[in-house]
C-alpha cells in the first residue's frame, strides 16, 4: 500500500534522524545483533549486512520484513540492487528521497 503524504513525511523525518519507526509496510530501526529477518534479500546481501551489524550498529530501513536500505556509520548507505514488487520500490523511492542518492555506496553487481 502507498505511503500518504503525512505517511511520507513521517518516515522521512524518521530515516533523516535515523530513529525507529513503522508505517504501513515500511518501518526502519537499528540492529545491534546479526541475527535478523532477513526476507527477500538475497544471501550476498544478507551476509554483507550481517557483517556490518557484527561490526556494529546499523540503521536498517524494511519494506515489510525485507531490509531495503541501510545505514553502517562510516560506510554510509547501502542499497542493495535488487527489484522486488511495486509497493517495495515505492518504499525505496521514499528512503531515498530521505537520504540522497549521494551518500550511496556502490552496491554488487
Amino acid at each position: 500500500m502507498p505511503l500518504s503524504a503525512n505517511g511520507r513525511a513521517k518516515v522521512t523525518a524518521a530515516i533523516e534522524a535515523r530513529r525507529a519507526f513503522e508505517q504501513a509496510a515500511m518501518s526502519g530501526r537499528t540492529l545491534t545483533h546479526p541475527v535478523f529477518t532477513s526476507g527477500k534479500l538475497p544471501v550476498e546481501y544478507r551476509d554483507a549486512l550481517r557483517e556490518a551489524v557484527t561490526a556494529g550498529p546499523v540503521y536498517v530501513v524494511f519494506s515489510y520484513e525485507t531490509p531495503i536500505a541501510w545505514f553502517a556509520g562510516e560506510a554510509g548507505w547501502t542499497v542493495p540492487a535488487v527489484r522486488y514488487s511495486p509497493t517495495t520500490d515505492g518504499h525505496l523511492r521514499v528512503a531515498r528521497a530521505a537520504f540522497g542518492t549521494a551518500d550511496l555506496l556502490p552496491t554488487f553487481a
